[in-house]
């Protein structure tokens, strides 16, 4: 689960960092995220959500597209993660939420969820208490939790 707001506009650069690291091997293994379902959990309205994924180029690239708006509680509320969940069908363990928002890594490791941080500016935790399971510099790092499920905590 993605946050939108800054965290998605290096997806591309992963498959660069891929075949870096697997030369001929970048589309194979940052498509292997795509095995997974793929959602964008934002405070935005549906409208301007659909119009930002579209505008990037992004709309084959998730599952689902879910405005929290309608329910006038923004993130980080529980009422917000709970919107999408409740009719998800999994488990609060079987979600990774990603953003580059730490107050929106902290409302989601509260309410139960796997978290990892997108921190480019190596910024501090906000709340320690609610620290991220995982912290990387870009979105290449994620690559851990798709590709090895022992990597979740």
């Amino acid at each position: 689960m993605f946050d939108v707001y800054g965290t998605l506009f290096d997806v591309h650069p992963v498959k660069a960092a891929c075949d870096e690291q697997f030369p001929g091997k970048g589309d194979q293994i940052s498509g292997s995220w795509r095995t997974k379902q793929t959602i964008v959990l934002s405070n935005g309205t549906d409208a301007m959500l659909a119009k930002l994924i579209q505008n990037a180029g992004f709309t084959d690239l998730f599952d689902e597209l879910v405005s929290i708006d309608g329910i006038k509680q923004a993130k980080p509320s529980p009422a917000a993660y709970m919107h999408w969940f409740k009719n998800s069908g999994l488990n609060r363990d079987e979600v990774l939420f990603i953003s580059s928002n730490g107050w929106d890594i902290a409302g989601a490791k509260n309410f139960g969820l796997h978290t990892a941080w997108i921190n480019r500016d190596g910024k501090p935790v906000d709340m320690p208490d609610l620290a991220p399971d995982a912290v990387y510099e870009d979105l290449s790092g994620i690559l851990e939790w798709v590709t090895d499920e022992a990597a979740w905590p």
